[in-house]
């Protein structure tokens, strides 16, 4: 029979091999220290869906909060408006974790055909589905198209609308160190794999937003097909679309919806 110090040690191994597994899905604030508690979390977040919240700002600061639909609607309506702006819904599903926009643009294309330079290219889809650098991609895509005006496209169109989206201007009340400010959050295309969550959780998802927003903020508005920030080659950039999950070689300059996400 095991001694009780064996049964430590076995235990304390037992969790460091998990705490290994967790970093290894991208789980990078997970430590030997961390509650077990957060343990089956991870695990269920990596393999799925863990929750879809409401994403808001306090107006008096600026902080953000992430509430469950059920604590939504537990504060009053005059509660809501005056104590919080929203910024979207955010996701954490298959080991990522953003906010999408309820905002959505139509008819946007990508870019002219050249390839950015300081971009991976996924001609042939390897890698494509992986999670990338999104904030370094869609930089490098404003960067190069920022003086180029070809194939009828002037600029990125779009990056462009993504990053200049805002969930709530000035006129809303948030205030941080009491001037009123835009909204300041960093809004990018996604892609492939923020994408396919989308995707995986659309239903999900818009039951959220129809609870909170209405139906007219639903995903169907946006007619399927997305942009994300990955590019194919000089002349194609990956689409996906929310409600069959198909992934497709796309000319830059043809024209699909935009919805803007961050990761913060």
């Amino acid at each position: 029979m095991a001694s009780n110090q064996q049964n430590i040690t076995g235990l304390l191994l037992a969790k460091r091999e998990q705490v290994k597994a967790l970093q290894d899905l991208g789980f990078a604030d997970i430590s030997e220290s961390s509650r077990a508690s957060l343990f089956a979390e991870r695990i269920r977040w990596a393999a799925g869906l863990l929750d879809i919240r409401v994403a808001a700002d306090r107006k008096r600061d600026g902080k953000k909060f992430y509430f469950t639909v059920e604590e939504w609607q537990t504060i009053d309506n005059a509660g809501r408006s005056e104590e919080f702006a929203r910024r979207g819904v955010r996701i954490r599903a298959d080991g990522l974790s953003f906010v999408m926009s309820l905002q959505y643009y139509a008819d946007k294309t990508w870019g002219s055909r050249s390839s950015v330079s300081d971009l991976a290219s996924f001609d042939g889809r390897a890698g494509a589905w992986s999670h990338q650098d999104v904030a370094r991609f869609n930089r490098a895509i404003l960067d190069y198209y920022a003086d180029k005006n070809a194939d009828g496209v002037i600029g990125a169109p779009a990056a462009e609308a993504a990053n200049g989206y805002h969930a709530y201007l000035e006129d809303d009340g948030v205030m941080v160190n009491g001037v009123a400010i835009d909204d300041q959050t960093s809004w990018m295309l996604p892609d492939v794999a923020q994408a396919f969550v989308i995707y995986h959780n659309h239903k999900a998802i818009d039951t959220v937003i129809a609870q909170v927003w209405g139906h007219a903020f639903t995903l169907d508005k946006t007619g399927g097909a997305i942009w994300t920030c990955v590019q194919v080659n000089g002349g194609m950039a990956y689409r996906v679309s929310v409600f069959s999950g198909g992934v497709y070689y796309t000319n830059k300059t043809d024209k699909y919806m935009v919805i803007p996400i961050s990761e913060e």
